[in-house]
């Protein structure tokens, strides 16, 4: 149980380290060290991220490798894991729901050996409460303008950002969301473009959203997120498989 505490990338933001936020950790392919998604350490042996991330890779997720501990895409320094097990929502669906937005976009990864926690990979709290309509931030590896090349080292960076909820985010942008998903403000040219997929949300040191549904940073359209306080119940049963 541990102990508790697809290509969308920060477009814009401040440069920071990854000291400041050592619970991130980057999906890649092994052979090209592509990052691909991103995602929360949420305990020694636990990353949480988005479903559509990994549902359709092989079982095995050989191809795979998780780096933590990391302040760019090809540090030298990065840790590198393997995947032992990766728990989705039993409810997601990616054909199911054909539009963009897909609901219980959610999956709990456990990695082979536990991660060593210190000062530049760690852990970050989930939730204890729904937080709608307050400001927040992301975080993620890329550059102020468009990404084409993820597998080039980039800098880790910051972006903050308004977190709207479903009702204020179907208002605002004229879309259906569904129970448990919320989307986020952000300015102009700054927040995740079209390997920031499944990131994490952060307000008041804890993670209260995974990126979704990330569309082309230039329409200026909402980032959808899956909630996690929705989906407590869920995260603790996939903790304790």
């Amino acid at each position: 149980l541990g102990t508790l505490a697809k290509n969308a990338r920060i477009v814009g933001g401040e440069i920071t380290n990854t000291n400041s936020y050592p619970f991130l950790a980057s999906f890649t392919y092994s052979q090209s060290n592509q990052v691909f998604c991103i995602g929360g350490i949420i305990t020694n042996k636990h990353i949480l991220t988005a479903a559509h991330c990994l549902f359709n890779e092989p079982r095995t997720f050989r191809r795979i490798k998780i780096k933590t501990g990391i302040n760019s895409t090809n540090s030298n320094g990065r840790v590198l894991h393997e995947i032992a097990k990766v728990v989705f929502h039993p409810k997601y669906d990616i054909l199911k729901y054909r539009e963009r937005i897909k609901p219980y976009d959610l999956a709990v990864v456990k990695v082979k050996v536990a991660i060593v926690l210190n000062e530049f990979q760690n852990m970050i709290e989930l939730p204890n409460t729904n937080i709608y309509d307050a400001a927040g931030y992301i975080v993620g590896w890329s550059s102020r303008t468009q990404i084409t090349d993820l597998s080039s080292e980039q800098s880790l960076r910051k972006v903050n950002v308004i977190i709207y909820s479903k009702e204020n985010c179907a208002n605002a942008y004229q879309i259906k969301l569904y129970i448990g998903q919320f989307c986020i403000r952000k300015e102009a040219n700054e927040g995740p473009s079209v390997g920031d997929s499944g990131g994490p949300l952060v307000m008041n040191g804890k993670i209260v959203g995974v990126a979704s549904i990330i569309l082309p940073y230039r329409d200026n359209l909402p980032i959808v997120y899956t909630s996690i306080y929705q989906y407590l119940g869920f995260i603790y049963e996939a903790l304790a498989a």
